[in-house]
């Protein structure tokens, strides 16, 4: 993959009450279709910016509303029409890795289904066809295989996509922090489909583009993913650090409130040194305290940070990438995975 051809998703959570104006050098967002539909003021917040519309494919894990899809297929494309977003994934119905195989292929089918029908009902609309990307889920060869071009759930099978989405990894990418199997079977499985569909077309991952996490799916050979955890950790009092990636609560959760922070000398010198435009203004006596204290300011950092982080990353050629692997995440909970990955690539 050439350099400056990775792209960064920022998900804009419209589901919350937390709806702010976007900095400049936010250019590419990625919201809930569902959600978009709802929202009046859509055109204002999104002007300017390019969209991939999520269908909310992980709502569907829950077994209610397995078969009633949080936005039924007549609703997202009456939204795409209405909206004209950049990209959009139909709906889908993700697998689980522990689920039993009857239960994987029931999905599946559903996944298919809803495809072939997303692609009826656009026929007619030329602009649209363009703009979907499909989604397969999968963990092994086999399964992947199955997805990419069986005839009854292959996506293959009806039209020769040029983009392609993977879907479901994301229990595993929260599970692989603290059991690292999972983390390589999440190596696995995008090497895999990397080779299984060729160097050609453009691979998403949806979900694996944490701050931490994004080197590792450029490395395994994705094009482009998204990411909402700059506002996860922010509401849940995290702030993320530059270079490193990592979210982490500047002033212990006690009481009574210690002042102590719970960063090491290297990441407390890595957020003085910030120079995004929140830290800029801030006194360093009183950054870690502001930045612990208010969830505006807090929210507007992590963000700056991943963009800044990910144009980085977008520039860096494979070699320039893995030395920056090496740099920063040494001493990273997730170094297992990023050795496990660099073994696998090196083959």
């Amino acid at each position: 993959m050439k350099p400056g051809k990775r792209t960064l998703w920022i998900y804009y959570p419209l589901e919350t009450k937390f709806v702010f104006k976007l900095p400049k050098e936010v250019e590419r967002i990625m919201c809930n279709a569902r959600y978009l539909s709802r929202f009046k003021r859509a055109q204002d917040v999104f002007s300017m910016k390019k969209v991939f519309l999520d269908s909310g494919g992980l709502l569907n894990l829950k077994e209610q509303i397995m078969h009633h899809s949080n936005i039924t297929i007549d609703q997202l494309v009456e939204t795409c029409k209405r909206h004209r977003p950049t990209l959009f994934l139909p709906v889908d119905f993700p697998s689980l890795i522990d689920m039993k195989v009857e239960e994987k292929a029931k999905r599946w089918r559903m996944t298919f289904n809803s495809l072939k029908k997303t692609l009826e009902q656009i026929k007619n609309t030329t602009f649209l066809r363009d703009r979907l990307v499909p989604v397969v889920h999968g963990f092994s060869e086999k399964s992947l295989k199955k997805v990419l071009y069986d005839k009854n759930v292959g996506i293959f099978n009806l039209a020769d996509w040029d983009k392609i989405a993977l879907g479901a990894q994301k229990p595993l990418l929260q599970k692989m922090h603290f059991i690292p199997d999972f983390g390589k079977i999440f190596c696995k499985t995008v090497i895999l489909l990397r080779e299984l569909i060729g160097d050609e077309k453009w691979l998403h991952i949806l979900g694996a583009g944490g701050e931490k996490i994004l080197a590792l799916s450029y490395l395994l050979g994705a094009n482009s993913s998204d990411s909402s955890s700059w506002y996860i950790a922010a509401v849940h009092g995290r702030v993320t650090i530059p270079c490193s990636g990592a979210h982490k609560l500047l002033i212990p959760r006690a009481k009574p409130r210690s002042e102590k922070t719970r960063l090491s000398t290297l990441d407390k010198k890595r957020l003085e040194n910030c120079s995004c435009e929140v830290c800029r203004e801030l006194d360093p006596n009183v950054q870690i305290k502001v930045l612990n204290d208010n969830l505006d300011l807090r929210l507007l950092h992590n963000l700056s940070v991943t963009v800044t982080q990910s144009k980085l990353l977008r520039q860096l050629d494979k070699k320039e990438l893995i030395s920056w692997i090496k740099e920063t995440q040494g001493s990273s909970s997730l170094w297992p995975i990023f050795q496990y990955a660099l073994q696998q690539i090196s083959r």
